[in-house]
């Protein structure tokens, strides 16, 4: 099963995705007739599936107690309401739309009335503090646990995120064969959007596809209540990746950090 990554347009039907890897890791994909994908926490980019730097300064100047949160917070919210208003009706985008007015309505009155902020910045705290001992807790026993902290989810997700990574383009890349691959010994898989869905389709897991975003991430940052956007987005000091990802979320944490999917 495929969902297209909500923030991000898909390529055309012919584009072409390339798999760059070394011999022992086609001859794996050959043997195991899978894909493989690795968990996020256990890249070579340690900051993979991370948050840009100026998320800490953003944070710091969001926080609850200054009014300007709730202002800031109302202008995405409104401007998120625009981009669901403009996708075509679905029970998904409805639901959705429900939610965001109701949430906006909300940030209003917390922008305007001092008491009620009070209120629930306290709420917000306590709330806090009480959802990160409980998961804390649960992890510690390995049971399972619901996530509500922002920061302590995102590391969490990275655990549970597991991905594939492939390069667009119409040509080869020499970028890529150097990066990706031993060049005495290296390989490169050709495929195409629509093949390569199709196949997806076929799995009985979930998966999330789209492009990867290029950001300035000394002056950007991403929201902190999306934990999918993280993992389709990158400093554009990496943009000749051209890169088009796979994402599935594992409820448990697999041994080793690999997870493999089916192909024909």
């Amino acid at each position: 099963m495929v969902k297209d990554f909500i923030y991000s347009d898909q390529p055309s039907q012919e584009t072409r995705l390339w798999r760059y890897m070394d011999l022992a890791g086609f001859l794996s994909l050959l043997s195991s007739e899978s894909l493989f994908f690795r968990r996020a926490d256990k890249f070579e980019d340690h900051l993979e599936g991370t948050t840009p730097s100026s998320n800490a300064r953003l944070r710091e100047e969001n926080d609850p107690e200054k009014i300007h949160y709730y202002e800031r917070a109302a202008e995405l919210t409104k401007s998120e309401i625009q981009y669901f208003e403009g996708q075509s009706p679905s029970v998904e985008r409805n639901s959705i739309l429900e939610r965001k007015r109701d949430e906006l309505e909300r940030l209003i009155v917390l922008s305007n009335d001092p008491e009620a902020r009070r209120t629930y910045t306290e709420e917000v705290i306590l709330n806090r503090n009480k959802a990160r001992e409980e998961a804390q807790r649960s992890i510690d026993q390995n049971l399972p646990y619901e996530l509500t902290d922002p920061e302590f989810i995102h590391q969490e997700m990275r655990r549970h995120t597991f991905i594939s990574c492939w390069y667009m383009g119409e040509n080869e890349s020499s970028v890529m064969w150097r990066g990706y691959t031993n060049v005495k010994s290296g390989i490169a898989i050709r495929t195409s959007y629509a093949r390569l869905r199709n196949q997806l389709e076929k799995n009985q897991k979930m998966f999330i596809i789209g492009k990867v975003e290029y950001r300035d991430y000394k002056v950007e940052a991403l929201s902190d209540f999306d934990t999918y956007i993280r993992f389709f987005s990158k400093d554009r000091i990496f943009a000749r990746e051209s890169e088009f990802r796979l994402i599935h979320r594992h409820g448990t944490v697999q041994k080793g950090g690999r997870y493999s999917c089916e192909a024909d």
